[in-house]
């Protein structure tokens, strides 16, 4: 999830199709974001498309500058990935144009900060570069982003919990894999891969506890909650340190879509 890494410096010339067309575009990674806006949406009955497919676009246009504008600011490289920047920016300030809601425009150009503060090469100290600070950013960033502006919700300090403990939890696999390539200290440097993977554990596990807290009777909701957490827990126990750069950014990262799609299998066969 969850997500904001620097990608490697050099792509190799013989990347595999879907990963060079689906995962460092950052289409997928859109995609299954908007998937976890989309079930908070169901969740709630405020599911706004307009704003889900504003979500889809500002993070294709944030994730793709936070990877590659690097390469643009010395000599333009990776040109395509610019474009995509450029065309999720540009569809997703037409569809803010379209929902004309200024408190909106406002929480965006929040988030537009917290991107460039967290690793903008524009500014001399960025956020990733802060031992252990990171992930806590990526995840309290993504939380907000999936209930103030995929959605326009009222402040719960548990759903809030909820969630940012899931992302947690999912974002964690992401520092395992790195763990031998960051240059800053992270939790899975600190702890160790082991003792990690049952911090994210634990996370989901509270995770799970304080959705049946907020919504005690919305059991189809819950129960998709409490599936999407345990097979999370298995992707992220069979995560491991190396080679898992495939792994994480498609198996891992897709734990982002597994509460939308829990709760349609339940709806469609129990309910």
């Amino acid at each position: 999830m969850l997500l904001l890494k620097t990608t490697r410096t050099e792509l190799k010339n013989n990347t595999p199709i879907f990963t060079k067309y689906v995962l460092e575009t950052q289409f997928w990674v859109s995609l299954m974001i908007s998937c976890l806006c989309l079930f908070i949406g169901f969740l709630h009955g405020t599911a706004d498309y307009k704003r889900i497919a504003l979500v889809f676009f500002a993070i294709l246009a944030g994730y793709n500058f936070i990877h590659y504008h690097r390469f643009w600011i010395k000599n333009f490289q990776y040109k395509e990935k610019f474009f995509l920047f450029l065309f999720g920016l540009i569809s997703a300030g037409y569809l803010v144009f379209r929902i004309q809601n200024f408190e909106l425009l406002f929480r965006l150009f929040l988030f537009c900060i917290c991107v460039l503060l967290y690793n903008s090469y524009l500014f001399p100290l960025k956020l990733r570069n802060i031992s252990l600070l990171k992930i806590f950013v990526i995840a309290f960033v993504w939380t907000s982003f999936i209930l103030y502006i995929a959605n326009d919700l009222p402040f719960s300090t548990i759903e809030f919990l909820s969630i940012f403990l899931f992302i947690f939890a999912i974002t964690l696999p992401f520092d395992i894999a790195d763990m031998n390539k960051d240059s800053v200290s992270t939790i899975p440097k600190i702890m160790g891969e082991r003792r990690s993977k049952i911090l994210s554990f634990i996370c989901l596990g509270v995770s799970i506890i304080l959705f049946a807290l907020q919504f005690p009777h919305d059991r189809i909701f819950f129960f998709s909650w409490v599936a999407a957490c345990l097979i999370t827990m298995i992707f992220i126990k069979f995560t491991k340190t190396e080679n898992a750069y495939l792994y994480t950014r498609f198996c891992v990262e897709a734990c982002s879509a597994l509460p939308l799609l829990c709760y349609w299998i339940l709806k469609c066969f129990f309910y």
